[in-house]
C-alpha cells in the first residue's frame, strides 16, 4: 500500500486524517478506552475524555442526606 501522504501511512491506514479535526471527546474516549486493553501502554485523558467516558459520575450523599446522617448519630 503506497500514499501519497507520509502521514497516511504512519497513522497506519486509509483513515481520513481530517477527520481527527472533527473528533468529539467522546469519539476520543472511545478510541482511549480502546487503547487502555493494550498490557503496558499508559492512555491519558483530558477531563472532557474522562467525563466522556463516564469517569466522573457522582455518587456522593446530598447535602440534605448528610445533614439527615449526621442527626443520626445522636441518637
Amino acid at each position: 500500500m503506497t500514499h501519497d501522504d507520509p502521514m497516511l501511512s504512519l497513522l497506519g491506514g486509509d483513515d481520513d486524517p481530517t477527520d481527527l479535526v472533527h473528533a468529539t471527546p467522546a469519539d476520543v474516549a472511545r478510541d482511549k478506552i480502546a487503547d487502555m486493553l493494550i498490557p503496558g501502554l499508559l492512555v491519558t485523558f483530558t477531563a472532557a475524555e474522562a467525563k466522556a467516558a463516564g469517569a466522573f459520575e457522582e455518587t456522593a450523599l446530598s447535602e440534605a442526606d448528610a445533614l439527615a446522617s449526621a442527626l443520626d448519630l445522636g441518637a
